[in-house]
């Protein structure tokens, strides 16, 4: 997925910003199907304690943004909002 800047508002832990720098953010998620539902994972991790300790604080929040190119379909599954954790699983039901 391309990131966008003006999709944010700052601050944002970004490759292209300058909002908070000397830090790192790495998202990996992976995925797999079964006949109802794709079923995602997802790990966030960070080295900025500042951002740690908000999430901690519940001022900051982990989310997770779901985007096929070639169906323009999106989705900001509702299990990934408000979410304090650094783990995420989340299904996405399969469209007829």
């Amino acid at each position: 997925m391309q990131i966008n800047p003006r999709a944010y508002p700052p601050p944002v832990l970004a490759h292209w910003g300058d909002d908070i720098l000397n830090s790192a953010f790495q998202g990996v998620v992976s995925g797999k199907g079964n006949k109802n539902a794709y079923v995602f994972d997802a790990v966030f991790r960070t080295n900025n304690a500042d951002l740690i300790t908000l999430v901690e604080q519940k001022k900051a929040q982990y989310a997770d943004h779901v985007k096929c190119n070639s169906t323009r379909y999106r989705v900001y599954p509702s299990t990934c909002i408000g979410v304090v954790e650094p783990n995420i699983g989340f299904p996405i039901a399969h469209s007829n």
